[in-house]
């Protein structure tokens, strides 16, 4: 019977969406990567698509902040950047 191939550890670990780009466009191998964000590259390739992947963002302000038209215009764009 014939073993199980071992994967070698991975040498790169990150959980940043900008330096997983990074990496990817500097040659550290596979990364997953927005698809908004690899069309600024011509020269990455897609090998799977993974759809269904979520993320949460946190808006934290103030109390007597949170109804100022900055964080307001903050609270607007990401609901619009990542709809649900």
């Amino acid at each position: 019977m014939a073993r199980p191939r071992r994967r070698p550890p991975p040498w790169l670990r990150c959980n940043q969406t900008l330096g997983i780009y990074d990496g990817v466009i500097a040659g550290a191998g596979l990364g997953i990567v927005e698809k908004r964000t690899a069309k600024l590259t011509p020269t990455l390739e897609l090998v799977l698509d993974m759809p269904g992947l979520t993320r949460e963002v946190w808006l934290c302000a103030h109390r007597s902040l949170r109804e100022s038209a900055r964080i307001k215009a903050v609270r607007d764009f990401l609901v619009e950047a990542w709809p649900h």
